[in-house]
């Protein structure tokens, strides 16, 4: 139908493979197909690999989850609540009812906002700019820490940033960065040798091209620059 430009699937039973398939071109373009060994970008499925590496640390016993995420992260001491505006337009702040748990950054109910969007607290979002690429974990908690919340924690559920906070978490309980710890704690023993952060130069030949469908359902090549920003 040409919904998408490639896929494959792998299923394993008891310890076997029982079915592998892929169809489509990683790289339509230079007819590439796609097969075991082309490397794809996995986007937000870091974040169950980002859950587990936290979820080592509660197992060694190093922290729980409702314990105060400020007990680890003082950062997050003290947090305001968004509450509107006032008369001059200027934003209303009150006192959290309660502290952001470790358990709120594993849910995404911290009350983190994650958008940079025309409302007044979107406004604030984007001049503290905390999911900046350049930015460090350490500099990404500091900035998110210093605006408000746009619902008291615990209250609702709100997609966001909340999977940053727990790879600065891993950081500091580990005292290692998010990277080398992930290598070390999940991918070496798993033998997920080729899943990283970086692909490395003699490998990109293997990197799957990147396709945006649009409005009209046709898809178009994201050009390079776009599709490995990161």
């Amino acid at each position: 139908s040409g919904k998408t430009a490639a896929v494959s699937a792998l299923v394993f039973e008891k310890g076997k493979e029982v079915y592998y398939g892929a169809f489509g071109f990683a790289d339509r373009d230079a007819k590439t197909p796609m097969d075991r060994n082309t490397i794809v970008r996995i986007f937000s499925m870091t974040k169950p690999i980002t859950g587990v590496a936290l979820m080592t640390l509660y197992d060694k016993g190093a922290f729980q989850l409702d314990e105060p995420l400020s007990k680890y992260a003082p950062e997050f001491t003290n947090m305001k609540v968004f509450k509107g505006v006032d008369a001059k337009g200027n934003p209303i702040l009150q006192a959290a009812k309660r502290p952001i748990t470790i358990r709120d950054i594993t849910r995404h109910t911290a009350g983190f906002t994650g958008a940079a969007d025309t409302s007044v607290l979107g406004k604030m979002f984007k001049t503290a700019d905390p999911m900046n690429r350049e930015n460090s974990l350490t500099e990404m908690a500091k900035r998110l820490a210093s605006l408000p919340l746009q619902f008291d924690p615990g209250d609702q559920w709100a997609y966001g940033p909340s999977v940053d906070v727990q790879a600065y978490l891993v950081e500091k309980l580990s005292g290692k960065p998010i990277d080398q710890y992930v290598k070390e704690t999940i991918l070496d023993p798993l033998q997920m040798t080729h899943t990283r952060y970086v692909v490395p130069e003699n490998e990109l030949s293997r990197f799957a091209a990147l396709y945006n469908r649009n409005d009209s359902g046709v898809l178009n090549r994201a050009p390079e620059e776009q599709a490995n920003s990161f």
